[in-house]
């Protein structure tokens, strides 16, 4: 069954390039700080109107690297005013300081103090936290929210507290967002042990209650008791953009070219990845035969997994975190639709009110 895109959100992987090596990339994927890219922007950002999305995620690779991307920014800005966020790595957040105008929110990427933030990502943490605190008042002119994503996994889980000090130490209003590692059955995750996922809630639960501003997207992943059998449902509401201009609904379904079938092939011979793969069949099968959605996906991910959390009733702290990009950016005729799809295909018991109150609409 062929469903459009509502395309609330889209996710514009700006560039390939970049300057660091972290741990957790797709390094087949990624190129060189200064590899040359033939983008034909204009072009991409006429492709992107067509869907006019609430929200834009701009990704990479390393957004500032692109040149002219102050430019981009104003023109997507000024075409349908979108809620425009932007996540950069920290190596030099002063080189964004023109495009602060046309970000509504900035996270930067910080997995810890030092070593850990320099064994992740090679560069040191105190660097990051020292560069940010330099453009603080520029970003602040322009009424932008800044976060920091903290990548958690066993290496940084007891840093946590340490992190939130030093982040705190540079602007207390800086809101810091813990993010599984994926996948979540690697050996670098916390969700493999009971008792580090414990210890992770434990310390959170006392960041927060000493006034600290975090949030955490473990939700969206814990959610499944199976993480070989995954059902995606925004994936009806949200694209992506490869830095060639493909539109895709997953990341997982780009074609990256014969470079990184070897990467690919990997993961279907990895643990698991087989039955992933069987399972993903299945339910195409059944799905196709009871003429329903296929919401099922061969591989999990915190993506805008807050949407499903929203879809499903499943109470969360980041959805109202997340869902303010969409304010005063839904008609009626949005909010309708979303009722009808969702009610449908996943919860009959759905409240758009709640939806709209969350947004802030109502």
């Amino acid at each position: 069954m062929t469903i459009k895109n509502f395309a609330w959100i889209a996710t514009w992987k700006i560039t390939r390039r970049c300057n660091l090596y972290c741990a957790y990339c797709n390094h087949a994927s990624m190129r060189k700080a200064t590899d040359v890219e033939n983008v034909d922007y204009k072009k991409i950002i006429n492709t992107l109107h067509g869907y006019a999305p609430k929200i834009v995620n701009i990704s990479g690779g390393e957004p500032s690297l692109v040149e002219g991307l102050p430019g981009i920014l104003s023109e997507i800005k000024s075409r349908w005013g979108p809620f425009i966020r932007l996540v950069h790595n920290g190596t030099g957040p002063e080189n964004l300081i023109a495009s602060f105008p046309f970000i509504d929110r900035f996270v930067i990427s910080m997995d810890g103090p030092d070593p850990i933030n320099k064994n992740s990502r090679g560069i040191s943490g105190e660097s990051v936290l020292k560069k940010l605190k330099s453009v603080l008042p520029e970003l602040t002119a322009n009424k932008v929210e800044i976060a920091v994503n903290c990548v958690v996994t066993t290496a940084n889980l007891k840093s946590m507290s340490e992190l939130a000090q030093n982040v705190h130490a540079v602007s207390d209003s800086i809101l810091i967002s813990f993010t599984p590692v994926m996948p979540p059955d690697g050996p670098l995750s916390i969700l493999q042990s009971n008792l580090q996922t414990r210890e992770f809630f434990e310390t959170f639960e006392r960041l927060k209650n000493k006034g600290y501003r975090v949030m955490h997207v473990f939700d969206g992943i814990t959610r499944f008791n199976d993480f070989n059998v995954v059902q995606c449902f925004n994936q009806y509401f949200v694209i992506r953009l490869s830095p060639e201009g493909n539109v895709l609904t997953c990341s997982m379904n780009a074609n990256q070219g014969l470079k990184n079938l070897f990467h690919y092939s990997k993961k279907i011979f990895s643990k698991n990845g087989l039955s992933k793969a069987i399972n993903k069949i299945k339910l195409k099968t059944k799905n196709t035969l009871c003429n329903s959605i296929d919401f099922s996906c061969t591989n999990i991910c915190t993506c805008e997994n807050w949407l499903d959390l929203l879809f499903l009733g499943i109470p969360s702290e980041s959805i109202s975190r997340y869902a303010r990009g969409l304010r005063n950016r839904m008609t009626e005729k949005d909010y309708q639709n979303a009722e009808d799809f969702v009610k449908r295909y996943i919860n009959p018991e759905f409240d758009i009110n709640q939806l709209k109150r969350i947004v802030g609409d109502q």
